[in-house]
């Protein structure tokens, strides 16, 4: 019974770690916390995602996902040759899996369009003010140049 309940408090430990949310004045819960990023799914996210949006499709070749060890950057990666390569042979179920798959995918790019718009965040930002730095830099040499030039004419 003891480690029953310990079971039970661990899990909803974890819960509460992967998502921090609140309640909406309307009653309404809001998740707060940001979804992990595809390429950082492990296997266990895929066979999540399968199971809420693949429906049928998850019974059938959850099992086989799991072990060819389908991780995001596997998934994000996939296509019907792929598909069939793994052992899913009918046509029709690769359609609508890759269906689901590229919905996924587009979700994907979606978040980094927005998150590529944001300003002052991470790699992209200071990668910008390297590049700007560097043509300041040689903006003043050239005008130390055309100077030079000029008064010994």
């Amino acid at each position: 019974m003891n480690s029953e309940l310990r079971a039970s408090e661990a899990r909803q430990q974890s819960k509460a770690r992967d998502q921090v949310s609140s309640v909406h004045p309307h009653g309404k819960k809001v998740n707060k916390s940001k979804p992990k990023p595809l390429y950082f799914w492990d296997c266990a996210d895929v066979n999540k995602w399968m199971k809420k949006w693949c429906g049928a499709l998850h019974e059938k070749y959850g099992e086989l996902f799991l072990q060819q060890e389908v991780t995001g950057r596997t998934l994000i990666r996939m296509n019907d040759i792929k598909l069939e390569k793994i052992g899913i042979v009918n046509p029709a179920h690769r359609r609508e899996l890759m269906q689901h798959i590229l919905r996924q995918r587009l979700k994907h790019e979606m978040t980094d369009l927005k998150n590529m718009d944001q300003e002052g965040t991470g790699f992209a930002q200071s990668r910008y003010q390297s590049i700007r730095e560097k043509d300041k830099e040689k903006h003043t040499e050239n005008n130390k140049e055309k100077r030079s030039e000029t008064n010994n004419s």
